[in-house]
């Protein structure tokens, strides 16, 4: 069966230090691969599969606004 997963561009897969979705992606891409199917994966260039990489960016994306805001938050909430 032909497959195409597709994950958001600001964590590579497998994710680094954070990712849910990224992770689950990974876990089920590797799994489909085993088991024979042709997967191919829409993600960050700099992400690591058994399924064929197509990516639209060479490394992950950071959303201005969004990603820094957010772990910043995370970060100054973690030192307190």
């Amino acid at each position: 069966m032909r497959i195409a997963q597709i994950s958001p561009l600001w964590e590579r897969v497998p994710p680094f230090r954070y990712g849910g979705i990224e992770l689950i992606v990974q876990l089920l891409t590797d799994e489909l691969v085993r088991r024979s199917h042709e997967v191919t994966l829409f993600t960050s260039g700099d992400s690591i599969t058994k399924a064929n990489l197509c990516s639209v960016h060479n490394d992950t994306t950071c959303i201005p606004g969004i990603c820094g805001s957010f772990f910043s938050r995370k970060r100054a909430s973690a030192s307190n």
